[in-house]
């Protein structure tokens, strides 16, 4: 029988939840359910100053305005009609992961016009769990709020320079609207960038924010970002690059030490890791997620004590930090103290019922309690949760095991298999079946 210890527990570095999720999980109950895709043709009358490619950025901006605008008010009716902090956090995030597609554009520079044809698919379940994932992802909601206000600011502003540059014809007004536009154009391809990379798409990603970075190359948020593409795409040592020119713009930036010490703890460099983290908290001593992720470091190191020690000071500053709770349960667990683990991954999943991680992990716990009814129960959930989990699949097989259900055994190890776990196609070619 295989040891559950070597492919059970998992760790993965979470970001802190905050109240706002569950705000949202309220609102989104009143949600529609049917998919939909809505197409907006828009018309940007340019000036003697655009050229076409301001003219481009100009009318991308205004449809992208337009069909967040529509998938807002289909989604969120309630919402979208309150200005409230919810509301405008719901936007930007609804900007994130809602990703348009322009189906045709045309440079008519006769007429001095722009044509756009754009749309966007609104799937409600797709679309409310992004938001949800997003959502516990401070450094994230606070890219896309901050992309939203840069949008908002230099819009109004290059509007305003454009009546100035029809009345007057002045030189440095001229200048100053062509200014603002490519704020514009940066913002279009970082969101674009985001879109890409909440997606899955990290290629596609990587070369929105290159765009990104030739119009702006002393923009500490783009490069902090490209290196989160490059690391999500395993590529860490491309991504401490960006996180390092990302800090030669902003030393102060707590995010970029944050992500690059995720980026060295994934190589197993944690004295960097650890010295990364530190920064972080030194910058912003109330951010959670350095103190997380500083646990995951010396967890990974076996220095479970102190691991303990920092999950906890992060729970401290963030009562609601799942992620945390359900990182501190797997250190006990580690420990061999499962009763304490079980209860860590209770009070998580209290937080955040989808996190297939905790029900996973606990599975784990209650398997070693000889508990194995409880787990099987637990890895059902986190199939659940997520239906491609392969590592639940074979940990549920391995506890059907313990209770003697070989035919079981072999199912949950042929979809675990099936969805590239090794341990369970080992043990099928080792039992001789197939997979």
């Amino acid at each position: 029988m295989f040891n559950p210890v070597n492919n059970c527990t998992m760790r993965t570095n979470v970001y802190p939840v905050i109240l706002g999720t569950m705000l949202l999980l309220g609102a989104a109950a009143c949600t529609p359910n049917r998919k939909k895709a809505i197409e907006r043709e828009y018309a940007y009358h340019s000036i003697e100053t655009d050229n076409r490619q301001t003219a481009q950025t100009v009318a991308a901006t205004e449809m992208r305005e337009i069909l967040l605008r529509d998938a807002g008010e289909y989604l969120y009716p309630d919402l979208r009609a309150s200005n409230n902090r919810q509301a405008q956090r719901v936007e930007a995030v609804t900007a994130g992961v809602v990703g348009m597609e322009i189906l045709d554009e045309k440079w008519d520079s006769a007429s001095a016009k722009f044509y756009i044809l754009a749309r966007v698919v609104v799937d409600p379940h797709k679309v409310n769990r992004q938001i949800n994932e997003v959502m516990k992802d401070k450094d994230k909601i606070e890219e896309l709020e901050e992309s939203r206000r840069r949008v908002k600011e230099a819009k109004t502003k290059a509007q305003n320079l454009r009546v100035e540059v029809l009345q007057n014809k002045n030189p440095a007004a001229r200048e100053a609207y062509k200014k603002e536009v490519t704020k514009l154009a940066v913002e279009e391809f970082f969101v674009q960038g985001f879109n890409a990379q909440e997606s899955g798409s990290y290629e596609t990603a990587i070369d929105y924010y290159q765009k990104a970075i030739e119009l702006t190359p002393e923009d500490a948020k783009v490069y902090n970002k490209m290196g989160t593409a490059f690391a999500s795409k395993e590529d860490y040592e491309q991504a401490i690059i960006y996180f390092k020119k990302a800090l030669e713009i902003d030393p102060y930036n707590a995010y970029a030490y944050n992500n690059m010490g995720n980026a060295y703890a994934a190589i197993k460099q944690y004295t960097q890791a650890i010295y990364c983290f530190q920064k972080a908290i030194e910058i912003e001593p109330d951010g959670a997620y350095a103190y997380n992720n500083m646990g995951n470091a010396y967890s990974a190191q076996s220095n479970y004590v102190q691991a303990i020690e920092f999950y906890m000071k992060s729970i401290n500053l963030d009562p609601v930090f799942a992620g945390a709770y359900s990182n501190m349960g797997t250190t006990y667990a580690d420990l061999r103290n499962f009763k304490q683990a079980v209860d860590c991954y209770q009070k998580a999943i209290s937080l955040d019922p989808y996190l297939a991680d905790a029900y996973n992990n606990m599975g784990f716990a209650y398997y070693e309690m000889k508990n194995f009814a409880q787990a099987i129960s637990c890895y059902k959930k986190a199939i659940n949760i997520d239906p491609n989990f392969a590592e639940a699949y074979n940990n549920m097989g391995l506890a059907y095991g313990a209770q003697g259900n070989l035919s079981q055994r072999k199912d949950c190890c042929q979809k675990a298999a099936k969805l590239g776990d090794t341990n369970a196609r080992e043990w099928l070619i080792a039992n001789g079946y197939k997979w």
